[in-house]
């Protein structure tokens, strides 16, 4: 790894102890900084239904940007250790409490029980994930502007 960046190995020593936290580091900086976009992208839509479009939009766009980090969030980083594992679920936590405060803005989900709407966050979750590494995968590889219309047909009849 440190040849192939013509580094020398001390000094990648100096910044992480050891492989792993060079990879939990690449996830942190990834997948937060896709977080932050969708957050920042829904703060600029007053409209629920457009809300939900530009998250998603945004959410993809800025996550297949970059297929190196997109690799290490939904391929590399899992089952690596208990540690990467908890800061996955956090960040999971994260999206499920941003889909559940636009739920709140969307009667369909609004009525509906606590334990009920995070199954559906986690559903929903669960859906763009397999879309995001079908795409990684590359055999059937579609714009991103695919995938959101695809995210739209499977979130919108469960939004309301």
């Amino acid at each position: 790894m440190c040849a192939e960046a013509s580094l020398n190995a001390r000094y990648f020593y100096e910044q992480f102890r050891h492989r792993e936290e060079l990879l939990r580091a690449v996830y942190v900086r990834q997948a937060w900084h896709v977080l932050d976009q969708v957050r920042a992208a829904l703060e600029a839509e007053d409209d629920a239904r457009h809300r939900l479009e530009t998250g998603l939009r945004t959410f993809v766009e800025t996550m297949l940007v970059d297929e190196r980090g997109t690799r290490i969030v939904y391929l590399e980083a899992i089952g690596v250790s208990p540690a990467l594992e908890a800061e996955r679920r956090r960040l999971t936590e994260e999206y499920i409490a941003v889909l559940s405060r636009e739920g709140d803005r969307l009667d369909q989900l609004a009525s509906k029980p606590e334990q009920e709407r995070r199954a559906i966050m986690i559903a929903l979750i669960g859906a763009t994930e397999g879309l995001v590494t079908d795409w990684l995968a590359g055999e059937r590889r579609c714009p991103p502007a695919d995938i959101v219309e695809t995210l739209l047909t499977v979130f919108g009849p469960t939004l309301g």
